[in-house]
């Protein structure tokens, strides 16, 4: 598995933008819990998740303004992303499951992925035990079926293209680092040629003065 190293101020970045998708995700489920109540009547449950879908999302804001720029946010924002999703599809339907595709490709940003494996392969295995609860009935099971291998593939492609992803990112560095080391060696030519250049002026110079004390 390859990942990219990042500096203080990416990190910064990144978990900023995760911090964005993330509050977004948060604020769908809460909509969700909320159509759900609508139409079923009010459920405790529903209300509790209502309470730590906003409780997660203050959470993760602190934790990103006191350690944006550092990796231990970005574990922060995966481990709490996992449990958020976690009681969202168990409290909701197959439909839920759909949901998880938002935050997968956005934690794609870290350049990680292992990451990004881990969290396909939680949520994976979170969905397929979903997926065995509701195996009586049987067009929620073709439904989560379908959603299933849609993980699958979301594992495959998003580990292929971290990895490209990463080698671009590699390629660019090593690219710019040889016009670097070729600016430097013309840089070197030139200064070289300037030194010799005035080494012959103060020859000239110094020959000229002697001609002139003959």
């Amino acid at each position: 598995m390859k990942k990219q190293n990042l500096t203080p101020e990416q990190y910064e970045r990144t978990n900023k933008v995760m911090l964005i998708i993330l509050t977004m995700c948060y604020l769908l489920y809460v909509v969700v819990e909320i159509s759900n109540i609508y139409k079923n009547g009010i459920n405790s449950f529903a209300i509790a998740r209502c309470i730590l879908y906003l409780s997660m999302t203050v959470a993760i804001t602190i934790v990103v303004k006191l350690l944006g720029k550092k990796k231990a946010a970005m574990i922060v924002l995966a481990v709490t992303f996992l449990i958020t999703y976690t009681f969202l599809l168990f409290g909701n339907g197959v439909g839920c499951m759909a949901l998880v595709f938002p935050a997968l490709i956005g934690f794609m940003i870290y350049l990680n992925s292992k990451l990004v494996m881990i969290g396909c392969v939680s949520t994976l295995i979170i969905c397929t035990i979903k997926n065995w609860l509701v195996m009586g009935n049987e067009e929620a099971f073709g439904y989560a079926n379908v959603a299933v291998m849609g993980l699958l593939i979301a594992v495959f492609g998003s580990y292929h293209a971290i990895n490209l992803l990463i080698d671009f990112s590699k390629e660019d560095q090593e690219a710019i680092r040889q016009i670097a080391r070729h600016r430097k060696e013309v840089a070197l030519v030139v200064a070289e040629s300037v030194e010799n250049l005035d080494e012959d002026f103060h020859q000239l110079l110094d020959g000229v003065v002697a001609v002139n004390h003959a």
